[in-house]
């Protein structure tokens, strides 16, 4: 189409490219999202440099671009308790009962803006600790922990887990154990909080579409109907992932500092019998293993986690949690 210069200018003023090829997303929700996100970047809320999230919540109960509070309101809580339990989790605390401590709190502390538009409502949400605080506490690093070790603030590395355990799970049975294995790994209080998040939105009838995008440009996306989220709920529910701690005293003998071998420890049951008690290293941190060597009297706190599976097969592992060398009383 031959244009006027006078409109040739103002579109070229714009960026425009006549040669260019301008393709529009299939989906008009998604251009829709585009366009709120390049209104949010123009504001002061923006979070320079930091990573956001906009959450597209649809489903039955939105109606134009209102969805009701409370269901809402306890969607944002419950992803506010998952993004809080997959971080303590991460963070080596995996506990079901205990407070989360406040140094895990503050980096999935998940921040909120909102902006409608018609036929369903985007949530913005950010880190609230600004990204270069969780990477470097103490300051300027020497190097670029980013780039050199690929580490990331916790609020990332939570949004990624959460991504990994929706993607993971499907009706397939095999897919339904590796789902319920990495949630035995992360503890019951992530299967619990992640069973809350799923239960809101299937009793308030919200679907969620998540785009999670860190400053380099990696993007994380999940999209969870409300039926799926039952499906997710029902077989959290029937799994049963609960745990119970346990505490072994005895020889060591077997010690490794990888993550996939076993420890294992002769137990003295008195009257000369014994019996050997073999568990994952699980949390326990290398700087307790390092140094250890087999024959050393060591006390070792453990969790058993006790999970139903398919065809209600009880299946049980020990996961260590410290361990520490007894020192001989010398005589």
């Amino acid at each position: 189409m031959d244009l006027p210069a006078d409109i040739r200018a103002l579109l070229a003023t714009a960026g425009f490219l006549e040669d260019e090829d301008y393709n529009l997303p299939g989906d008009l929700n998604e251009l829709s999202s585009s366009s709120v996100r390049g209104f949010i970047n123009q504001t002061v809320l923006k979070h320079s440099a930091e990573s956001s999230a906009l959450v597209h919540v649809t489903g039955p109960s939105v109606i134009g671009h209102s969805a009701p509070l409370r269901g809402i309101g306890e969607f944002m809580m419950t992803l506010q308790s998952a993004f809080d339990s997959i971080g303590a989790s991460l963070e080596g605390f995996k506990a079901l009962s205990g407070q989360i401590p406040d140094s895990v709190i503050n980096k999935t502390k998940l921040s909120l803006v909102a902006s409608p538009f018609p036929g369903s409502v985007i949530l913005e949400i950010a880190p609230s600790t600004p990204r270069l605080e969780d990477l470097y506490p103490n300051g300027e690093a020497l190097f670029d922990v980013e780039k050199e070790i690929g580490a990331k603030p916790l609020a990332d590395s939570a949004f990624a887990e959460l991504s990994r355990l929706m993607g993971v799970l499907s009706v397939e049975q095999i897919e339904q154990d590796k789902f319920i294995e990495r949630l035995e790994d992360l503890g019951p209080r992530v299967a619990s909080s992640v069973q809350g998040l799923c239960d809101v939105l299937d009793r308030n009838e919200m679907d969620v579409d998540f785009r999670w995008e860190e400053p380099s440009g990696e993007r994380n996306e999940i999209r969870v109907s409300h039926s799926f989220a039952k499906f997710v709920s029902d077989v959290i529910k029937e799994s049963d992932i609960h745990t119970e701690p346990v505490h072994i005293e005895g020889i060591l003998v077997t010690v490794t500092t990888s993550d996939k071998d076993r420890l294992r420890i002769r137990e003295d049951l008195g009257e000369g019998g014994s019996k050997e008690t073999t568990l994952l290293i699980g949390d326990i941190p290398f700087e307790q293993i390092y140094g250890l060597h087999t024959g050393d009297r060591v006390v070792v706190d453990a969790e058993r986690q006790i999970t139903t599976r398919a065809g209600h097969r009880s299946c049980e592992k020990l996961v260590g949690v410290r361990i520490q060398k007894i020192e001989r009383m010398s005589e």
